[in-house]
């Protein structure tokens, strides 16, 4: 495999619905929408939660930092898309945007135009506006225009949002890893060469607190993303390239190879530990190593699996099993059966020691596959799709499908991991 085929990771949004349109000011949305819970809403800390110092991937549609999930409200293009949070312990579903009548859908908002990619640390968020306004007279006519290009974060603590970097219309870029560590954000951003008289994705370094950015490195770049941030593990980041497993220092110099295999794909860290997959007949087989420069150390500790994640206290993964939902009749589907991945979700010690299950897709929820999951104390949360067959004649047509996270409503499927139990959380997308 071509490493640096594999690893340009970009997102790319040169074109946006919202981008370039002229929308009418909408009236104000009603108070109600500051928030809800639902009845009876329980809540077990177990003190197990993601492990720090690992890359966030922009393109999850969950997100965790601080006892709260963040995610976009419906998919990308609604012209009222905004960041919505979820209190674990409360079950309160509100906006992050503070102001109760925002209708989400002006510039007054400030995740108005927000591109559906954000990472969340510390009470920050970090992500990228792009759209226009047109601004019209009580007779409809225009009054004039807004065009919105920035790299920004939105402190929660204030309620205030820095705008960091303003960007031409020729659009941009993104690379979907991003890596937080003591007050500094480590991403890759476009910064002109000299060299190649072009604009290239360096590895740019931001101090937080005074919002200053410097390039650090990112020379190989030039067409793609060569290597990729990994996590922090003593004080060194660590990288790969697809096929090294390599660290620098926090100022990105003293460069040292650890192992040379396949690391080409998830790569995380407990603090301690080094926890990486390899492909295999279809499925990812996770393995750990103890020794970051003894690729013989690493030990197979799930085999054959869909995807999986790290907490403190365990690795939680969904198993290779396939199932089937019924016959095929879905447009652009490939396929005589409509087949899902994973039957069972799993959980294990960082060792692979005392492996059980947590919950299995069967039953009512046989026809379910759970999506962009997460694993925070005693639950599982997640983005879902259902496939009903609702006339019961074996086949899936494209009206028996509901995907949790379309238009109309947004759903975030909470599994309880000590007794099984679920409940889908809803807000009005």
């Amino acid at each position: 495999m071509n490493p640096k085929l594999f690893l340009t990771l970009f997102f790319l949004f040169f074109v946006l619905c919202s981008c370039g349109g002229e929308h009418e000011p909408a009236l104000p949305a009603s108070a109600a929408e500051t928030g809800y819970a639902p009845e009876d809403w329980e809540y077990v800390e177990a003190d197990d939660k993601p492990c720090p110092d690992n890359c966030i991937d922009g393109g999850k549609q969950l997100q965790y930092d601080g006892g709260r999930l963040y995610f976009l409200n419906g998919s990308n293009g609604k012209r009222d898309q905004t960041l919505m949070t979820l209190n674990l312990k409360t079950g309160m579903i509100t906006s992050v945007c503070p102001d109760p009548l925002c209708d989400h859908a002006t510039p007054d908002c400030p995740f108005y135009g927000i591109v559906p990619l954000f990472y969340v640390c510390d009470g920050k968020i970090f992500y990228k506006r792009m759209t226009s306004y047109t601004y019209r007279n009580p007779d409809g006519t225009p009054r004039y225009r807004v065009d919105i290009q920035d790299s920004v974060f939105y402190d929660t603590e204030s309620g205030k949002v820095h705008v960091l970097e303003t960007y031409d219309k020729k659009g941009f870029s993104d690379y979907t890893l991003q890596l937080f560590y003591n007050g500094r954000r480590y991403y890759c951003d476009h910064v002109y060469s000299e060299e190649l008289d072009k604009y290239i994705l360096k590895i740019c370094r931001l101090d937080i607190a005074s919002e200053k950015s410097v390039v650090i490195g990112g020379e190989n770049n030039a067409d793609g993303v060569f290597e990729r941030f990994l996590f922090v593990l003593n004080e060194r980041i660590y990288f790969t390239d697809g096929v090294r497993l390599y660290s620098r220092t926090l100022e990105n110099t003293d460069e040292i190879t650890h192992s040379t295999g396949q690391f080409d794909n998830v790569a995380m860290t407990d603090g301690t530990d080094i926890f990486f997959d390899r492909r295999a007949d279809g499925t990812l087989d996770v393995y750990r190593m103890t020794d970051p420069n003894d690729a013989e150390s690493a030990a197979r500790i799930i085999e054959g699996c869909t995807n999986w994640t790290l907490t403190g206290r365990y690795i939680y993964y969904l198993d290779g099993q396939t199932r089937s939902a019924g016959k095929n009749r879905l447009d652009g589907y490939d396929g005589d059966e409509v087949e899902l991945y994973g039957k069972e979700l799993r959980r294990c010690a960082h060792d692979g020691l005392g492996d059980e299950l947590v919950f299995s897709f069967e039953g009512d929820y046989g026809s379910w596959q759970i999506r962009h999951w997460l694993a925070v104390d005693n639950y599982i949360y997640g983005l879902f799709t259902r496939y009903d067959d609702v006339n019961g004649d074996g086949a899936i047509d494209d009206g028996e499908v509901m995907k949790s996270d379309a238009d109309g409503r947004f759903g975030i499927m909470r599994i309880d991991v000590e007794n099984g139990s679920v409940r889908i959380l809803e807000t009005d997308s």
